[in-house]
């Protein structure tokens, strides 16, 4: 991941534990990374990432 700053307008991560070994759906990955998702900081932001907004997923 040396690159993702320059390489990415948008960037997010989120520590995720969950009780099964079943993958998540994408629709409840997008709702938890909305609403409990970390920034990263990038060099160039999507006007969403300067906000400090998480877009929606899409799939």
């Amino acid at each position: 991941m040396p690159h993702l700053q320059r390489w990415c307008s948008e960037a997010s991560v989120l520590h995720w534990e969950q009780e099964t070994p079943r993958m998540p759906f994408w629709q409840d990955v997008g709702r938890r990374m909305q609403r409990d998702g970390r920034l990263v900081a990038v060099k160039r932001p999507s006007e969403a990432h300067a906000d400090g907004r998480i877009p929606p997923m899409r799939a």
